[in-house]
């Protein structure tokens, strides 16, 4: 179960910086301006730009922005206007900076013209001090006049279907409120008939929507663009936009799309994963066990019961093939013979230990099962699933099932679960999953594709890990039902079966003695008494089987099976170990090498 929780832990995370990456990232820059305290408001602010070529084909304007400021007491030294140089990756130049002003001064002073001015240049951003530090202003109205030329602003749209050029007027880095802003593009003759008649413009804080007026005026050779609001609070900006046909401009920076808030980011993983979620609980209620109030034990396996059902009683069902191949060893019906020459080293002859990974394959790969009597099997479903795993033709037990196979053999184990009456029946992917499932994917790619259309590829990247999670739900979809009251006693049937065999010897020993519950054996139990150990591999608790006897089919191998180690089956995806031992009759003094005592046709 771990990574069925650590992948959408990760996704989680992922999807949480990739929102706030996207927040940081998708403001757009603006101007902002303050003074040396917030004792003031902005009465009107009148901004003009003009659109004129730049170097190397690029689109500049020259702006001329016309302030008026009144200020409240006499505390106040000037004006610091700060022009932003980035939006996004882009970078913007300032040239051509002057400032006229008509102030007055706390002494009495009058000063029209050109003022002192400090520039400055820090993270992108311009930031021009009007002032001196040594002379305060007097309350009332200053008007300040600040010209500059600001390089390179065309843009082009997201969808790039045109070019616009596309700026804030004021900024949002005001702490005064203004009575009135006004912004006006100026367009040359020679763009006029470039211009597509879009043009909008925006009020308010940072992202907001709210509409304001924006007119389109005609004279002296130049089309003017007039955007206009009234009563901004502090913070609040006005933005206007003017779009041009594509290819106006020789060079237009293109703006990555806004990033979505983290909500919606969310709402997809959210979906995928409470359909996962669900899936995951209704696949554990379909495979858990549970125990019985009263647990009796039990010595030997329940009759009629195959090992391979008795894997998924027992919520084990990739235990089931390889403990099915043990009981059909055990009971004489397949045998498990080396295609390696009597006598020549087997991998995996040695004694003890676990085997490496190439030895495994290996050994694998020399190994065949083959039909000895497969009559006592009379249900056509089991025997079905016999010969699909093991039986196929040219098959070793390396080898890998057809893709087709581990379908239809799954089906087949249903349906063999379902005709014993064990399991409930369930359709196949649930009566409702499977609809929900197709939905879900349908909004995922939906959704997905329609932000990738406008260049977001991260978007597209995260759909798919949601349809992968998706998938993962499917995956986890019981394909079979809830035990019936049959199967609850088949299962606390091999729970006292798997209680018996993880005992401590000496409690086995004691109960096998005991006068009162004591199993009776007959002669005609006597198989069951090595076969109760295969039931042991639904349980995952290991098996120790010392001895596999001639009669039980293996003794015209060439090799007999004396120690298993096995940990489920290649057909799951599981390994099988086996440590392949000489075959000896009664009385072989036990040498590993062929000898005259048990030297014959077949046998080393």
């Amino acid at each position: 179960m771990g990574r069925w929780v650590r992948y959408p832990v990760i996704m989680v995370v992922v999807l949480l910086a990739a929102a706030a990456i996207g927040m940081l990232s998708s403001g757009k820059s603006v101007g902002t301006g303050t003074t040396e305290s917030a004792d003031f408001r902005v009465r009107s602010f009148i901004a003009d730009y003009t659109v004129q070529p730049g170097a190397g084909g690029t689109t500049d304007v020259r702006v001329t922005e016309r302030i008026r400021v009144s200020f409240n007491s006499g505390g106040n030294r000037g004006l610091l206007r700060a022009i932003p140089l980035k939006y996004q990756s882009h970078e913007n130049t300032v040239s051509g900076v002057s400032v006229q002003v008509t102030l007055r001064y706390r002494d009495g002073k009058d000063h029209t013209g050109e003022v002192e001015v400090t520039r400055t240049e820090e993270n992108g951003v311009v930031v021009l001090r009007i002032g001196t530090t040594y002379e305060y202003l007097a309350s009332g109205d200053q008007e300040y006049v600040i010209s500059y030329t600001l390089h390179d602003v065309a843009m082009g749209s997201f969808n790039g279907k045109r070019q616009e050029i596309y700026l804030d007027a004021n900024g949002t880095g005001w702490s005064a409120s203004f009575d009135s802003v006004t912004a006006r593009l100026h367009v040359p003759a020679s763009l006029a008939d470039r211009l597509d008649g879009n043009q909008s413009c925006y009020r308010g804080g940072s992202g907001s929507n709210d509409r304001c007026q924006i007119t389109r005026t005609e004279g002296n050779g130049e089309v003017i663009f007039s955007a206009s609001t009234e009563n901004l609070a502090p913070k609040e900006n006005l933005t206007f936009a003017v779009g041009f046909k594509p290819g106006t401009f020789a060079k237009a920076y293109t703006p990555t799309p806004p990033g979505l808030p983290a909500w919606q980011w969310l709402v997809p993983f959210g979906l995928a994963s409470l359909i996962w979620l669900i899936a995951r609980l209704r696949y554990a209620r379909a495979t858990h066990v549970g125990k019985p109030q009263v647990l009796v034990t039990e010595y030997l396996p329940p009759k009629g019961v195959p090992a391979i059902a008795a894997a998924d009683i027992m919520g084990r069902p990739e235990r089931g093939p390889g403990a099915q191949l043990l009981e059909c060893v055990v009971a004489g019906q397949l045998r498990v013979r080396s295609t390696e020459s009597a006598g020549e080293t087997v991998v995996g002859s040695r004694s003890g230990g676990k085997l490496g990974r190439r030895d495994r394959e290996r050994l694998r790969a020399q190994l065949k099962v083959e039909e000895v009597d497969l009559s006592p099997v009379t249900d056509k479903t089991l025997l079905a699933l016999i010969k699909g795993y093991f039986l196929r033709p040219g098959q070793r037990l390396g080898s890998r099932l057809p893709p087709e196979d581990p379908v239809e053999l799954g089906h087949k184990r249903g349906q063999l679960m379902v005709d014993r009456d064990w399991r409930e029946y369930q359709p196949a992917g649930g009566s409702w999953f499977l609809p929900t499932f197709v939905i879900a994917c349908l909004i995922e790619a939906v959704m997905m594709l329609s932000l990738a259309k406008h260049g977001l590829a991260f978007p597209l990247v995260v759909g798919v890990l949601m349809v992968l999670l998706l998938i993962a739900a499917l995956y986890r979809t019981p394909s079979f039902g809830r035990l019936t009251e049959a199967g609850r006693a088949v299962r606390d049937h091999l729970l006292g079966l798997k209680q018996f065999l993880t005992m401590a010897e000496a409690n086995r020993i004691a109960w096998l003695q005991n006068a009162e519950d004591a199993p009776r054996v007959t002669a005609e139990d006597h198989g069951s008494l090595v076969g109760s150990v295969n039931f042991d591999w639904p349980h995952g608790d290991g098996l120790f089987w010392p001895h596999v006897y001639p009669e039980t089919g293996l003794a015209e191998s060439s090799y007999s099976l004396a120690r298993v180690s096995m940990w489920g089956f290649e057909a799951c995806g599981h390994d099988l170990e086996l440590e392949l031992l000489p075959y000896r009759p009664a009385g072989c003094p036990g040498c590993r090498h062929p000898c005259s005592c048990c030297s014959g046709p077949g046998r080393s």
